[in-house]
């Protein structure tokens, strides 16, 4: 427990009443400018009401992403994972909130040492405090990273949540949720949004849950004990609490640095990342649902195998056996084309809305054109790729009936997240990858 109220404001800039206000006020605004705006079409043609709405939506979605991004916290965890359910979002709000997810900047050092002093014995908080780095290593949206070593002079890294995130976290949802109602951003009834909602709240719970980060890591080492092609950090059980994880320094060359090494390097570090997810997902049950290019580091060691270097492990989502067998029959009916067959799973998934009308070959088939695309083929280039442009392009498709009759469920929106995260990893790579044989692979077993 914190010793002091003192931080809260400091940490996330501003007191929990003041983020009320702001998120009340910004609200309030966006109403009043979307209300304005319908008023509008209602004396204006297709084209003209198509350029407004355009101009419009890239106006708010700046508003919006300027202020997420200012305030940290909850807030700022939640738009970035609303940014990733670009098919429930106007495109130009998505775009505009998909900075969020490099739009951390770090707070003062004094706030770093003040949560460690309060979050850990005297003794503990001072041998780790003699030799931190001030300056941070990495920054996000709920805390900091910084570099150190122990005593003995074992390299760590020393994760510190910002302190008052907690305390505003309520509030903040309830205010976000409000302001996407009023803006129409989501197009949702209200109890799959509180749905949504309920399910985004319990995993901003885990990231918030040190304790919690530290049993994935613990579970991930048992995972991969016998896998050396994997790097599973070290934690440091005396050095950690609810607020505070110290983990061993593993090295390695960031995913974004990747563009100057060998074509080789590249092409093995993007399939054995679509085999963590296969392997987590068809063989573990248990899926790493933050694909942020940042939790990922590549080591390619003289007269040895590369290796993996897997970070941050407090969005871990367990899948129950059914969801993962209903995923692998989707998997298999969507190849087939058995439209049918999708609907009736899509619809015990909660993914599809049931009582509407039946859709079929009509509807399903661009989507499955555009998403199957990479597994038709024995090496997909992904250096070549344009399917999110594809995407895009059905989304904004003006006359594409039935779209609304589909809803992101509890499970999905973290599936959405792994694969639109790992898709753009992959695009970042700009390697060919066999995914035609590696899902055939986790699919068969």
């Amino acid at each position: 427990m914190s010793k002091t109220s003192k931080p809260i404001s400091g940490i996330v800039s501003i007191t929990p009443q003041q983020r009320f206000t702001r998120l009340a006020s910004l609200s309030v605004r966006l109403a009043k400018q979307v209300a304005g705006q319908r008023f509008k079409n209602l004396f204006q043609d297709e084209a003209e009401k198509n350029q407004q709405e355009h101009e419009l939506y890239a106006r708010l979605g700046y508003e919006v992403a300027k202020t997420l991004g200012e305030m940290k916290g909850a807030v700022m965890k939640v738009g970035q994972l609303v940014s990733q359910m670009q098919d429930l979002l106007p495109v130009e709000i998505a775009e505009a909130l998909s900075q969020l997810q490099n739009d951390a900047k770090p707070l003062p050092f004094e706030i770093i040492h003040q949560q460690i002093s309060d979050q850990l014995p005297a003794k503990i908080a001072s041998e780790l405090l003699m030799y931190l780095d001030e300056q941070p290593f990495a920054a996000a949206s709920i805390g900091q990273v910084h570099r150190g070593r122990l005593a003995n002079g074992q390299e760590v890294i020393v994760k510190v949540q910002y302190p008052g995130v907690k305390v505003s976290c309520e509030s903040d949802l309830s205010h976000l949720k409000r302001l996407l109602q009023l803006g129409g951003f989501l197009k949702l009834d209200a109890n799959t949004l509180s749905a949504l909602f309920d399910e985004v709240r319990l995993l901003l719970y885990q990231e918030l849950d040190y304790e919690n980060e530290r049993l994935n890591i613990h579970n991930f080492q048992q995972m991969y004990a016998s896998d050396p092609t994997l790097v599973v950090p070290q934690v440091y059980d005396a050095y950690c609490s609810a607020a505070i994880l110290t983990l061993s320094y593993e090295p390695g060359i960031a995913l974004k640095d990747m563009a100057n090494c060998s074509a080789e390097n590249k092409q093995w570090l993007a399939q054995r990342l679509v085999q963590l997810v296969g392997e987590q997902l068809f063989q573990w049950h248990v899926l790493h649902v933050d694909p942020h290019p940042g939790n990922f580091a590549c080591r390619f060691p003289e007269n040895a195998s590369p290796q993996l270097v897997l970070y941050d492990y407090g969005a871990v989502k367990s899948l129950s056996a059914e969801t993962v067998s209903d995923i692998r029959e989707l998997i298999l009916t969507a190849q087939s084309r058995d439209y049918e067959q999708m609907e009736m799973l899509l619809c015990r998934r909660g993914i599809r809305r049931i009582n509407t009308d039946a859709l079929g070959e009509e509807f399903y088939r661009p989507w499955l054109d555009i998403i199957l695309a990479p597994f038709t083929t024995d090496q997909f280039d992904f250096a070549q790729s344009n399917l999110h442009e594809a995407f895009i392009a059905r989304l904004k498709h003006k006359m594409l009936r039935g779209i609304s009759l589909f809803q992101p469920s509890r499970e999905s929106i973290h599936i959405d997240r792994v694969i639109s995260g790992h898709y753009w990893n992959l695009v970042c790579l700009a390697t060919q990858v066999p995914m035609k044989s590696l899902l055939e692979k986790f699919v068969s077993q």
